[in-house]
């Protein structure tokens, strides 16, 4: 290793690459975060010094900055020659996927999977991409899956092409210190390390690719005219996936059928983000809590996308409505939103949002955590009974006992079996 001054910034780039680079005001934001990056420690080789500068660069201005824009002039501009390195198109689809005008995203994105046809490395990256991002891609689904996904056999079943993942092993989707930390708190014998890093990476592929099928299924369900191939792919799928992940939500059912609210605590892991969880059958008008959920749906469905401003004036409105009539509301406290309380889950701070047990209070709900597990050949989705409101005389300690019950949950799930882990943000940041 050695330390690059700003100065060698010519050497490794050459003055006219730097030039063309500062032409934008993009350019010229990421020129500077170029030569302020430029004085730590690169690699020798002239090759992977600029691959290391621009990526650390690259994620700095995207992650810490919050500047797409300055990111993706600096993967295309300062090294022409690698903007296509699966690193860097990494960086600049991830810096791209954050614009509200989807097309440059997609075209780019179309174009790098006809590049990676014969470079796996790329193709990963891809995948992985889509993982993360599977709602902003859908709209280019048969092209991706057929690409990215199935590759020979396009005509597989879903079943197949999630046993290809398990033969094949899938894109690097998780912090490696994700890893380390869980193999810690586990006591996982050195030995047995790379097992349980496959395994958990597994489970976090397969999760990401259902919920990018369940997104174009979504997608499907909603266009008012689709083609016999469409229809044949809603149609098929949306069976494949039934039964691939198989869910029982008879006990929030007995709940609705009592004319009870229903709420269920849903965490980012697992297999539950693929699924409806009965929402949609059990005959109460719907609540969704959480970043994605859309804004303006037709009554009586109400939901709230956490983080918008008048998040806050909604939630106390869903307050009202909970005691008024019975509805379902999914919520996610493990969720970075809304007002935090800190807790301890083997010897780690875990801060859950307070609104899950204060709207199952207002409303006397039952409870539920969906949970899913590995059977050999599929997964099981159960919802789980946890607190019931009507059990108690008392706020405070219903919302202590559904915060024991959550906690146990995340703790059953870091110490549980890693194929049914499928880490997904939520509280996993905290064991990172």
């Amino acid at each position: 290793m050695q330390d690059f001054a700003a100065a060698r910034l010519d050497e490794l780039f050459g003055a006219q690459a730097l030039r063309a680079l500062a032409q934008t005001p993009d350019g010229e934001i990421a020129l500077q975060a170029l030569k302020d990056g430029a004085t730590g420690d690169l690699p020798r080789d002239p090759a992977g010094a600029r691959l290391v500068l621009i990526t650390r660069t690259g994620w700095s201005l995207l992650q810490s900055a919050n500047l797409p824009g300055p990111a993706i002039s600096l993967t295309r501009e300062v090294a022409p020659a690698m903007a296509d390195h699966p690193q860097l198109a990494h960086l600049r689809l991830a810096a791209m996927v954050r614009s509200p005008d989807r097309a440059p995203y997609l075209h780019e994105l179309a174009r790098l999977t006809a590049a990676a046809e014969a470079d796996p490395h790329l193709r990963a990256a891809l995948q992985s991409i889509v993982i993360y991002h599977p709602e902003a891609s859908i709209q280019i689904f048969p092209l991706l899956d057929r690409s990215l996904f199935a590759r020979e056999c396009a005509e597989s079943s879903l079943l197949d092409r999630v046993r290809k993942f398990s033969e094949e092993g899938g894109p690097a989707v998780l912090s490696p210190s994700l890893f380390t930390t869980l193999a810690a708190l586990r006591g996982t014998p050195a030995d047995e390390f790379d097992t349980l890093r496959r395994d958990i990476s597994l489970s976090r592929t397969v999760a990401g690719y259902l919920l990018f099928v369940r997104a174009d299924l979504t997608h499907l369900s909603l266009l008012a005219d689709r083609t016999p191939e469409q229809q044949h792919r809603l149609h098929n799928v949306t069976r494949e996936l039934a039964n691939y992940a198989r869910l029982d939500y008879s006990r929030a059912q007995a709940a609705a059928d009592r004319g009870q609210n229903v709420l269920i605590a849903d965490l980012h892991a697992g297999l539950s983000l693929t699924s409806g969880l009965g929402i949609g059958h059990i005959g109460l008008p719907m609540s969704v809590v959480a970043a994605a959920a859309p804004a303006n749906v037709p009554p009586p469905d109400f939901h709230i996308p956490v983080g918008v401003p008048d998040a806050q004036v909604r939630f106390l409105k869903l307050c009202k409505m909970v005691k008024a009539h019975p509805r379902v509301i999914r919520i996610f406290p493990d969720g970075p939103f809304g007002d935090q309380e800190d807790f301890e889950v083997l010897g780690r701070r875990v801060a859950l949002g307070r609104g899950a047990p204060v709207l199952a209070w207002r409303g006397r709900a039952a409870t539920f955590v969906p949970r899913s597990r590995w059977t050999g050949s599929s997964y099981e989705i159960v919802l789980e009974a946890g607190p019931d409101a009507r059990d108690y005389d008392d706020g405070d300690r219903f919302a202590a006992a559904f915060f024991q019950c959550y906690l146990d949950h995340i703790r059953d799930l870091v110490l549980g079996p890693p194929i049914d882990m499928a880490p997904n943000g939520g509280f996993w940041r905290f064991f990172q």
